[in-house]
């Protein structure tokens, strides 16, 4: 007969296991924003963190794993959450925020994206002391002072030196910023189109001041650069390129054809064109020849 194997038993005092029960849990960091992770509610957040982060770790982890499938859940439990625990104005800014760098980031699920943001727009903190200031009156704001970030010098610098760089992870990050931008006009012009809804949206007459403003921008370093096709002998060629990147940005508008079928942005269509016409970047020229005979627009270089 075969010799049984036994197992050797360890005892735990009883006095171990009553001082196991006084310890606090913890949820492993991250682990939230795995699909398909249960956490129980009493361990799915840590009593020493601040109520905004809390908040914000619950809305970020919404956003990182919103699909169709789960839309309405997702839809369901932000809005549960933020009625829940949003308490101020500086609560309702964080979540703004956490809004805003999720949809920058996400080009595959832009349209999820605003969905659930259409899900909150209307709720204001409980100790906001002005009923108009809600989370999609501040997530409006955000998105055009997002926008308009990108044209200041500041920002034009930092996109110009990474343009310049050639090495690998300049390139991966200067990529990563123009997609960004590509994703706030992208969420723009979806916002147009929530335009006869009941949600929140944007207006032709905002869109309209944006496009107008980058314009001008264009114009000023445009006529910043002199000699704007002889690069070699500018005074200052960086701001050569600052063009070029405001250029790129109203390319990414006009690509939007559905948008320009309004008559007040057709009327920008030849002041345009111009753009086409002296843009010293070739790359950018040809994106603006190829998308301009989208609306039948002749023009000579």
């Amino acid at each position: 007969m075969d010799q049984l194997k036994t197992t050797k038993v360890h005892k735990i005092p009883v006095e171990a296991i009553v001082a196991a029960k006084k310890k606090t849990a913890r949820v492993l960091q991250g682990l939230t924003n795995l699909p398909n992770i249960i956490i129980p509610p009493e361990l799915s957040r840590d009593p020493d963190q601040d109520p905004s982060k809390i908040l914000c770790d619950e809305v970020r982890a919404i956003f990182n794993t919103v699909s169709r499938p789960s839309l309405e859940n997702c839809k369901q439990k932000i809005r549960r959450e933020i009625m829940d625990r949003m308490e101020n104005l500086k609560m309702m800014q964080d979540v703004v925020q956490i809004m805003l760098a999720s949809c920058m980031i996400n080009s595959k699920w832009l349209d999820l994206c605003l969905e659930l943001i259409n899900s909150v727009w209307d709720l204001s903190a409980h100790e906001s002391s002005e009923e108009s200031v809600t989370l999609g009156s501040l997530f409006l704001k955000g998105l055009r002072s997002n926008l308009l970030d990108y044209i200041e010098e500041k920002k034009l610098e930092s996109m110009t030196q990474l343009h310049n760089c050639i090495d690998e992870k300049s390139q991966n990050k200067y990529n990563e910023e123009k997609n960004k931008i590509h994703n706030i006009v992208r969420l723009m012009v979806l916002l147009y189109q929530e335009k006869d809804k009941k949600k929140l949206h944007l207006s032709i007459q905002e869109i309209l001041s944006l496009v107008q403003l980058l314009l001008q921008k264009y114009n000023f370093w445009r006529s910043q650069a002199h000699d704007y096709h002889d690069f070699e002998n500018l005074e200052n060629p960086k701001k050569k390129v600052y063009s070029v990147l405001i250029a790129m940005i109203i390319l990414y508008f006009i690509e939007e054809k559905d948008l320009f079928k309004e008559s007040a942005l057709q009327e920008l269509l030849p002041e345009i064109s111009r753009i086409a016409r002296e843009i010293p970047d070739a790359h950018t020229h040809e994106r603006f020849v190829q998308v301009l005979k989208n609306y039948n627009l002749q023009y000579t270089r």
